[in-house]
């Protein structure tokens, strides 16, 4: 990984606006009914922007949360790092927080067995932030959390993807 890789967090990104409508139309006709923080949706396509898709995600947070930090688990064999994340609902009140940390707290589990690890607020130090009302490209790898500040559930879309698309961050 060379040095704007290893620097880079997140960045806005330019999508046509009829992809976004027709990824968030296929998002809203198969929305499963819960509240999950992160959970896969299966889809029968298999690209974004050219992109070969690893797995799209669903990410929700409940009304009023103060996210946790957290990194998005993924053995070395994956690789994936990169997301593309979407607004679908209520994103317009909630900030994505950055966050750098010196340790590696061990795996634990979502109540619906995804992966991840989850540090402590208080050996992390804020880096960046940003709000979802643009598309954005951003490091699953890097700690991170989300505060929803609005009485709705936030929804967003995330893609994944089978190599990460470094050539977005230019």
């Amino acid at each position: 990984m060379d040095d704007m890789s290893r620097n880079f967090l997140w960045k806005y990104i330019d999508i046509p606006e009829n992809l976004l409508q027709d990824i968030r139309k296929l998002y809203l006709e198969n929305l499963p009914y819960n509240t999950h923080f992160f959970q896969p949706l299966s889809f029968d396509i298999n690209s974004f922007l050219g992109l070969e898709v690893k797995r799209f995600v669903l990410i929700q947070v409940e009304p009023f949360a103060v996210g946790r930090i957290h990194t998005d688990y993924r053995p070395s064999t994956f690789g994936d790092t990169l997301a593309i994340n979407i607004a679908l609902e209520n994103c317009e009140d909630s900030v994505t927080e950055m966050w750098k940390s010196s340790y590696s707290p061990p795996i634990q589990y979502t109540s619906n067995g995804q992966p991840y690890r989850y540090f402590d607020r208080d050996r992390c130090t804020k880096v960046s932030e940003f709000v979802l009302d643009k598309p954005v490209l951003f490091r699953t790898d890097v700690p991170h959390s989300v505060n929803n500040r609005n009485e709705k559930i936030r929804k967003a879309i995330s893609i994944r993807f089978k190599e990460d698309p470094w050539h977005l961050i230019q």
